[in-house]
C-alpha cells in the first residue's frame, strides 16, 4: 500500500505518498486513517466487537468497555495507544449517523470489489485454460469448447 501507516498515530503529521519534495504535504485525516484500518483486515466493527447492526448504544457500551481495557494509562502494552486510538476513532465513526453512513457505503464497495475481483481471476484461469488447451492441440480437454467449434466437428 502506501507509506502513509508512518503518520497513523499523529494526526498532524505530513502523509508520504507525494513524491515531490516542492510540494505541499497534505496531513493525514480522519478519512485517510479510515482507509489504512480498513486496509488492515479490519472494519471498525470489528474492532470495537460489534455487529454492523449494533445500535448507538451498543456501540457507545462497547468502546467503553475497550476503553477501560485498551486506555494507556491502564494497559501498559507496548500497543496499547495504538488499539486505543483505532477504538476512539471507531466510536467517533460509527457513533455519528453520517459517517457511519459513509463508512457502510465504503465497506459495500470494497465487498464489491472484493467479488467482482474474485470472479475476473476465476473467469481469467478458465480463459487461460482454454487457450492452453488449443495450443496443446488436446480436444479431450475438460474445458469445454465453444458451440460453433462443437458444431463444425459434427459437420453442422
Amino acid at each position: 500500500m502506501h507509506a502513509w501507516r508512518s503518520c497513523h498515530n499523529a494526526p498532524s503529521a505530513p502523509c508520504r505518498r507525494l513524491p515531490c519534495p516542492s510540494i505541499p504535504r497534505p496531513t493525514c485525516t480522519t478519512r485517510d486513517r479510515l482507509v489504512r484500518c480498513s486496509a488492515a483486515n479490519h472494519s471498525l466493527y470489528e474492532v470495537l466487537g460489534i455487529n454492523q447492526t449494533a445500535s448507538e448504544r451498543e456501540i457507545k457500551s462497547a468502546y467503553r468497555k475497550k476503553a477501560l481495557k485498551l486506555h494507556p494509562d491502564v494497559n501498559k502494552a507496548a500497543d496499547a495507544q495504538k488499539q486505543f486510538m483505532e477504538a476512539k476513532m471507531a466510536f467517533e465513526t460509527l457513533s455519528n449517523s453520517q459517517k457511519r453512513a459513509e463508512y457502510d457505503r465504503r465497506l459495500r464497495m470494497e465487498d464489491l470489489l472484493r467479488d467482482l475481483d474474485k470472479e475476473f481471476s476465476e473467469w481469467d484461469k478458465e480463459r487461460k485454460a482454454r487457450r492452453a488447451a488449443r495450443a496443446s492441440g488436446s480436444s479431450t480437454s475438460a474445458v469445454p469448447k465453444g458451440l460453433f467449434d462443437e458444431l463444425g466437428e459434427l459437420g453442422e
